[in-house]
């Protein structure tokens, strides 16, 4: 899971947590609803919940969030 985003760790806590405030500002801007952990060590995955289009904030929200994260 980390070498797809550029995470040099093999370890699936410490993938988590580089994540983890990435979620919490997705989540507070009410574009993703949860993020669900499924399996255990090397075989975790992790599932994205997003709101609905028509639930989502602005379109200059969106693309604020997009032009920090490239």
């Amino acid at each position: 899971m980390g070498e797809r985003l550029s995470i040099y760790s093999t370890e699936p806590d410490k993938i988590r947590r580089v994540l983890q405030p990435a979620h919490e500002e997705l989540t507070a801007r009410g574009i993703l609803l949860a993020v669900e952990v499924e399996g255990r060590g090397k075989a975790q995955n992790l599932t994205y919940v997003f709101s609905p289009v028509n639930q989502l904030p602005d379109q200059g929200c969106i693309s604020e969030f997009r032009g920090r994260s490239g």
